[in-house]
């Protein structure tokens, strides 16, 4: 009634097809965990940009550019603006929350500092899950 593929073949190429779909599904939960999570923009007045945040996660990137505020001190004549140096870069995740829970950032922005223990938190619990998974296939 028609040619019949042997079992054994049949089987190798389900192993090979599910193979490469589990080490697609690898990288694409890699390249997920790459990408930025959140991006956000901080203001003051409602105009004045004070910095551009993008929450990855287990670091968090200050964009350089587009910071109206250091623009403003540095138009002024203000001479020392390590804040505004220090500010840029990427930093770790738990120490930005440490500053960012500090008094005075505390009542400037009060939702961010639990914002970052939150983001730090999920961020490491989803690393755990991603590497139990990698195990597990």
């Amino acid at each position: 009634s028609g040619p019949s593929i042997p079992l054994p073949d049949m089987g190798r190429k389900a192993v090979v097809i599910s193979a490469f779909i589990q080490g697609l599904a690898q990288v694409v939960i890699l390249v997920g965990l790459l990408l930025p999570f959140h991006k956000l923009s901080f203001f003051a007045a409602f105009l004045l940009r004070i910095a551009r945040m993008h929450t990855y996660v287990l670091w968090v990137d200050f964009p350089k550019g587009g910071n109206d505020f250091c623009r403003l001190l540095k138009m002024v004549g203000v001479k020392k603006m390590s804040w505004c140096k220090d500010w840029h870069g990427t930093h770790d995740l738990q120490e930005t929350t440490h500053r960012m829970c500090s008094p005075i950032f505390h009542h400037i922005w009060p939702a961010m500092c639990n914002g970052l223990s939150s983001a730090y938190v999920i961020g490491f619990a989803l690393l755990i899950v991603a590497a139990i998974n990698f195990l597990l296939q």
